[in-house]
């Protein structure tokens, strides 16, 4: 069964506890956002493609208060918690609601776009709907713009299951906040969603199709951080 973000009781669970069950995301997520505050540039726009409820604009945003954000969601109860999330930030984040496979460029407000991002929102796409989004950012980003790609992807947990299990108990005795879930309590878990899973390889091999140039920049269990630049 697939996530119900249009349900506010499972937006509201989501936002609380979005770390239980993703033990690689904060290490990720600061990845992400060091590329993104490190290299901004003042006045350009960074768009989010399924910002949710803002939690990582407010990451951002504590880094480096002057990054312009535009966020495209689809869930009204997800906008909303975005909304009570960045009040104090209103004049730098600009909410869209939309739904994802059907933006369009003329959607999003007018300037420089130097960054695109989307964190665990591609995996619920199919490759043709990623390679629409692909092709739209490719022709928004300035020259040497960025699109940065964190997701969930498809590992074999079959052939290399006990390695997978040795890491996940790893990861599990790390993190803060235990899922209480075996390696095969959660591989059922995520199967059981039948979301379109791909392989960090086909992220690149999608991105250069595009005229990306692109490579993984961070690869730990089943989540990755893949890099497309426009040349």
């Amino acid at each position: 069964m697939k996530d119900d973000w249009f349900n506010t009781g499972f937006a509201k669970k989501w936002d609380t506890d979005t770390a239980r069950g993703n033990p690689t995301r904060p290490e990720q997520l600061d990845i992400l956002i060091s590329i993104i505050t490190d290299n901004y540039q003042p006045g350009k726009l960074v768009l989010d493609i399924g910002s949710g409820s803002g939690q990582v604009e407010e990451l951002i945003f504590k880094k480096n208060p002057n990054v312009r954000v535009v966020g495209v969601d689809s869930s009204e109860s997800m906008i909303e918690l975005a909304k009570n999330r960045l009040s104090k930030f209103e004049n730098n984040f600009h909410s869209i609601k939309k739904d994802i496979p059907s933006l369009k460029l003329l959607d999003l407000p007018q300037g420089t776009y130097q960054f695109v991002f989307s964190v665990q929102v591609f995996h619920e796409l199919n490759d043709n709907e990623k390679k629409d989004i692909f092709k739209k950012v490719y022709d928004l980003l300035e020259h040497n713009g960025s699109l940065l790609i964190l997701d969930r992807i498809d590992i074999d947990s079959v052939v290399f299951s006990e390695s997978y299990k040795s890491i996940w108990n790893r990861l599990e005795n790390l993190s803060p906040l235990k899922s209480n879930k075996t390696y095969n309590d959660y591989q059922r878990s995520m199967e059981a969603k039948e979301d379109n899973v791909t392989s960090a390889e086909n992220y690149v091999e999608l991105l250069k199709e595009i005229g990306f140039l692109a490579t993984i920049l961070h690869l730990h269990f089943n989540r990755a951080l893949v890099i497309g630049v426009k040349k």
